[in-house]
């Protein structure tokens, strides 16, 4: 696997030169890392960093216009590849040699609405000369492209032909370029990679031999949705984003579930009395354990794709069978799934599979993550500066009828793990891009009820205009703003600074901008009780101040210490060991 991408990562470089490229813009993501790091160590090419695509796309443009020269501009999977289109049309009129290297999943992702899996090939169509869509190690030889050699490239011979109809202009054929681009217009490459190795772990490479085989297609899941279905005696139910509408076809039927659940934030469903008593909770260490050793039967999906790392598990742990109910044309895996019905089957379906659970097994994991929540609990008293400490110490704070927005990536995750109050939850995880978030909340403002949105810092920079309709708002608005100095989820993932986009900025000028009344509170001169009074008590939000943007500093050391934590029997009061296995199973 981290072959396979090395050894595309390598061949774009030797393209990129091909092209006459010298100077790259990279936005670092998890999908692109072994291309960002190929590019970065390779003395060839200038290297510029931008935490923002659509920004560094411009740049790009801007560069290439100056130098005369082709630029190219290198973005992580999903909705980052979509934020080049402005610059690339501007490209397209102006004839600027702009060239897009958008990551993306393997070519199995497409169509299934996976995690972070959109339609990339062609997503330019009208505004690139050509679209290359690479899959293999070799990517000129799956197009005609010819061989690479010292001098250059050579072109295709004559039994190479290309068929792909994204490459079909002949025009501006120049010698050692081994394809046709007049470097009039933007060209798109497109390259499928694997997860990165840190993304990768032992338990998911341990069933990868499953064949595929005998798992049915999309089309033949949905063609068995009048049949009787077997869950098998230990079943697990993934409960994610959920309408009041489905939350009341299906609520009677889970209630009179006694097999194992876990319901995510945006299900809505974590503050129903009955669930929330037989729910899992923690971050669920165990039942990943029985994941590795085959012990789950099947996973039942309800809802929108879900958020925990279980699900993206499920691309190779081909022996559990999948069943997913949601009314979504998308099964979220590329695998194939057992059943994929609408969410009005699930109760008929959940009760043909009342009395055939291991008993003894959904009570080993009930109190499995007893203890877990319970170390959890214990994490966030010894480490309350930490990220989620401090989360979990706002969500204490905020009414119960409040709508609260959570965004990706690292938001989510936390307030996924720390809350089971609140019920009125929403966020964007369709494509789970970071984009647009803060506009997206303020479009989703309730007449009755505060607002209150969380996002990181580099989300809240993606949308310095979103402020623009606040003045619209009948409700008070709390945003919150958790300042890590950048995108620290790739601390943990990747232990590399250049992926991070580490800054020292702040959002008081954007608040005043804004006409917001500012409050800044950073762990370094504070405690967490503060906190709270802070934000409730002195700035009065939401009785005395109608709208309050809230910008939290958490503590490095005790946030890096919280997320070790969750991979040991019970908290660690020093730093040592690798915590990249706990975040990845949230």
């Amino acid at each position: 696997m981290a072959n396979t991408n090395l050894a595309l990562a390598q061949t774009l470089a030797h393209f990129l030169k091909a092209q006459g490229v010298r100077c790259v813009v990279l936005c670092p993501g998890a999908r692109n890392v072994d291309l960002v790091r190929c590019l970065a160590e390779d003395s060839h090419f200038q290297c510029h960093y931008h935490p923002e695509e659509r920004s560094g796309a411009f740049f790009a443009l801007g560069l290439a216009r100056k130098l005369d020269a082709p630029v190219a501009v290198v973005t992580t999977s999903g909705t980052a590849a979509a934020e080049l289109l402005p610059a690339t049309i501007e490209a397209h009129y102006q004839s600027v040699p702009l060239i897009l290297v958008t990551a993306d999943r393997p070519r199995a992702a497409r169509g299934t609405g996976a995690p972070q899996a959109i339609e990339q090939v062609d997503l330019f169509l009208h505004y690139t000369e050509h679209c290359l869509d690479w899959a293999t190690e070799d990517p000129r030889l799956e197009l005609g492209l010819g061989s690479q050699s010292e001098d250059g490239w050579h072109g295709p011979t004559q039994t190479q032909t290309t068929t792909k109809k994204t490459i079909s202009h002949t025009e501006g054929i120049k010698e050692n370029l081994g394809f046709f681009w007049s470097k009039r217009r933007p060209l798109h490459v497109n390259i499928c990679l694997q997860e990165p190795e840190s993304l990768t772990s032992p338990r998911v490479e341990a069933t990868r031999q499953v064949s595929l085989n005998d798992s049915p297609s999309l089309d033949e899941a949905r063609g068995r949705s009048s049949q009787k279905v077997n869950f098998g005696p230990r079943p697990f139910l993934i409960v994610s984003t959920l309408s009041a509408k489905e939350r009341q076809k299906i609520l009677p039927a889970l209630r009179q579930w006694r097999g194992l659940i876990y319901l995510e934030a945006t299900s809505g469903l974590r503050a129903d009395p009955e669930l929330s008593t037989r729910a899992l909770r923690g971050n669920l260490q165990e039942l990943v354990t029985s994941f590795k050793q085959n012990e789950v039967t099947s996973v039942i999906r309800i809802g929108g794709v879900p958020l925990h790392r279980l699900w993206r598990d499920l691309e190779s742990h081909l022996s559990i069978k999948v069943f997913v109910y949601n009314d979504s044309p998308f099964s979220g895996l590329s695998r194939g799934v057992q059943k994929h019905g609408s969410i009005a089957e699930l109760p008929q379906d959940l009760e043909g599979n009342l009395n055939s659970g291991d008993d003894s097994w959904v009570e080993h994991h009930l109190a499995a993550a007893q203890v877990a929540s319970a170390n959890l609990q214990q994490s966030l008293q010894m480490l309350p500066l930490s990220e989620p400490g401090l989360l979990a110490c706002i969500a204490a704070q905020l009414p119960q009828s409040s709508r609260i927005y959570l965004g990706n990536s690292l938001p989510i995750r936390e307030w996924d793990l720390v809350n089971h109050t609140h019920a009125d939850i929403w966020a964007n995880r369709g494509a789970n891009g970071i984009d647009g978030q803060l506009s997206s909340a303020l479009g989703l403002a309730s007449e009755d009820h505060p607002l209150v949105v969380i996002l990181g810092d580099l989300t809240a920079l993606y949308d310095l205009a979103g402020p623009w309709m606040i003045n619209n708002l009948k409700q008070p608005l709390l945003l919150v703003i958790v300042n890590n100095g950048g995108g620290r989820i790739f601390s943990r993932l990747f232990n590399d600074e250049r992926l991070e986009h580490r800054h020292a900025l702040n959002f008081q000028g954007w608040a005043q901008m804004w006409n917001l009344p500012y409050h800044a509170w950073l762990s370094a001169k504070n405690s967490q009780s503060t906190l709270a009074s802070d934000a409730f008590s002195v700035c009065g939000w939401p009785e005395k101040c109608s709208n309050l943007l809230l910008e939290i500093h958490p503590d490095a050391q005790q946030t890096h210490l919280f997320w070790e934590s969750l991979s040991q029997a019970a908290p660690k009061t020093s730093v040592s060991g690798n915590f990249g296995e706990a975040l990845g199973n949230i």
